[in-house]
């Protein structure tokens, strides 16, 4: 994004967050041998039989701080954690990502 968006350009992009049903379960499935952390928060599903349409796609989840270094060539207009309540038949806890407005600055 640095390299093609002109000075003074905007985008908007999303991040899955650390605080949700999903992390936690790649942090379950992880630890029972399921799914690997090629790094800290990276998850890849190497199975083959995965029903996952992103199999083999790593997966790097956020926390606000992560986001912040990660846009830090940028200036952050808005950040935050579009989060809600997950479905009942999921169980208790949130679902969502974070999201962020950027501008690249001006020369």
């Amino acid at each position: 994004v640095a390299r093609v968006l002109k000075p003074g350009g905007s985008f908007l992009v999303d991040f899955p967050c650390t605080n949700t049903l999903d992390y936690e379960r790649l942090r379950a499935e992880v630890a029972a041998g399921q799914q690997q952390e090629i790094e800290p928060n990276t998850f890849i599903d190497m199975r083959p039989d995965s029903e996952d349409i992103d199999g083999y796609l790593p997966h790097h989840f956020s926390d606000e701080a992560d986001v912040r270094d990660l846009l830090s060539p940028f200036e952050i207009v808005r950040l935050w954690a579009a989060l809600h309540p997950a479905r009942p038949a999921r169980g208790p806890g949130n679902v969502g990502k974070w999201v962020a407005w950027a501008r690249k600055p001006t020369l």
